[in-house]
């Protein structure tokens, strides 16, 4: 025997009707409704804590006119589009350029962009360099900035390779204590944001390695 099903009701056995339900409740009730200021002023806190923490240096900003923004949108150099799009690429660009022009040695410098079409151009082999005419806006050669378009190339490249063979001896003001120290404060930091199921994830203070003991595997 058939039942007769009328549109509300097939709408109810569909898979979709509780999310369509759930998603009426929180745009309909104050519930679910984000304090903006709230998670803005605890971003804020939390940026600078990082920048602190971290020992940061934040530039300050270039001192360009609005004067010389219009002309050089005009102009059509680099960073600038075609079109004269790139008033905030020019100001990154100048923030970067005028650090670097200020510094006392020709110690290595690296430009972190994923922003290549402006920021960039393809060296001879193949991988991205910075565009000529930003080039010629670096006094000292050496210091001109190598690109690197990923944090986690920047860490292959350029941090990583400086680490080899580095020991605690080599790094003042940190021992065993501090090294355990941060671990911790980075699990705690990072693991909340994750769920693992099947295996216990621990930090074995011996090695400060990660450990999935279930599976029997040193990560």
């Amino acid at each position: 025997m058939y039942k007769s099903l009328n549109y509300h009701s097939l709408q109810k056995r569909s898979p979709h009707y509780a999310v369509l339900m759930i998603t009426q409740i929180m745009t309909s009730s104050s519930l679910f409704q984000p304090d903006v200021e709230a998670e803005a002023s605890a971003y804020e806190d939390w940026l600078i804590e990082l920048i602190e923490d971290n020992g940061i240096i934040v530039a300050p900003h270039p001192d360009v006119s609005a004067k010389e923004l219009v002309s050089k949108c005009y102009e059509g150099a680099k960073p600038f589009k075609d079109g004269g799009e790139g008033h905030k690429d020019y100001l990154v660009w100048k923030t970067v350029a005028t650090h670097i022009n200020a510094q006392d040695t020709d110690a290595s410098n690296f430009f972190l962009t994923n922003n290549t079409k402006d920021f960039c151009a393809k060296g001879d082999d193949g991988e991205f360099v910075l565009h000529p005419e930003l080039v010629e806006q670096i006094d000292v050669e050496a210091r001109v900035p190598s690109i690197q378009t990923a944090l986690r190339n920047a860490f292959d490249n350029v941090l990583a390779p400086q680490l080899q063979g580095a020991t605690l001896e080599d790094i003042p003001d940190i021992g065993t204590d501090e090294v355990q120290a941060f671990v911790d404060k980075c699990l705690l930091d990072d693991l909340p944001h994750h769920s693992a199921f099947g295996f216990e994830v621990t930090c074995a203070p011996s090695s400060l390695q990660l450990c999935a003991e279930s599976l029997g595997l040193n990560l």
